[in-house]
């Protein structure tokens, strides 16, 4: 009984601990797809994909990603996630021509829902609440940004520099302490089982 106890009180601790709620940041923290578009070299350092993620970069700096002609970009947010509340909820920093870009959210990076298209140039928000509603999803991880072009069109394509969610919640993310713990419990049990 008294081993039963112990296992029980490890494990419980193990999984209290495994998750924190660190007070999140609400920037795009990885990039998880990017597909350059047309009239841009790849190996030209505005191809970086990662220089969308966390704040805002002054334009003069040129830390922004060009997405290229009908190029793609998909961003995820990993401590914090993308909810309604009042007024707008994503703000996306695009700088540079006024190059049109289509704007999509997802909770599973698999079925995506349109939050429309903008004119590039400046600071564009974005209010989820009609995609809340429609979907019955509350909460969302990837934000697809896609580059409209024309026929033609010569144009390097939205400048993305930063993804922000203004209405987020934090997420439980995993902490290496906790982890450790969860091993250390695991022993126990199995030297107790002995």
């Amino acid at each position: 009984m008294k081993s039963l106890l112990m296992t029980t009180a490890v494990a419980a601790l193990a999984a209290t601990a495994l998750t924190s709620t660190a007070s999140a940041d609400k920037y795009a923290d990885v990039v998880t797809n990017f597909t350059i578009g047309a009239n841009i070299d790849p190996l030209a350092s505005h191809a970086d994909p990662t220089r969308a993620l966390g704040a805002w970069n002054s334009p003069a700096a040129g830390h922004a990603v060009t997405l290229g002609a009908g190029g793609t970009l998909t961003v995820e947010f990993l401590d914090n996630r993308l909810v309604d509340s009042t007024g707008d909820d994503l703000k996306i920093r695009e700088h540079g021509g006024a190059d049109d870009y289509m704007v999509e959210i997802s909770a599973d990076n698999t079925t995506y829902y349109s939050l429309g298209s903008k004119a590039g140039g400046a600071s564009e928000l974005f209010d989820i609440n009609s995609v809340v509603i429609a979907s019955g999803i509350d909460e969302f991880r990837y934000v697809r940004i896609t580059d409209i072009t024309e026929d033609g069109d010569t144009s390097n394509g939205a400048e993305i520099d930063y993804v922000f969610a203004q209405n987020s919640i934090d997420a439980p993310v995993p902490e290496p302490a906790s982890l450790a713990l969860l091993g250390l419990g695991s022993l126990v049990i199995i030297r107790r089982c002995k």
